[in-house]
């Protein structure tokens, strides 16, 4: 399912919101990512392919 996420995504270039229950899924997945744990954001980072491209003058869409 992650890779069909993924190709979708990148095929047509379209932002998507996901909710994921394994961090090592979100993580794969996502150029962002935001945890909430009792109603309050812990963390709102960017990640993987967001995080290397900006440091490479590139943004994501």
């Amino acid at each position: 399912m992650q890779s069909l996420i993924d190709r979708v995504r990148r095929e047509h270039r379209f932002t998507a919101f996901l909710v994921a229950h394994d961090v090592q899924e979100a993580v794969s997945l996502g150029y962002c990512i935001v945890l909430i744990e009792q109603i309050r954001i812990m963390l709102d980072t960017e990640v993987g392919a967001a995080a290397s491209a900006r440091s490479h003058g590139h943004a994501f869409l």
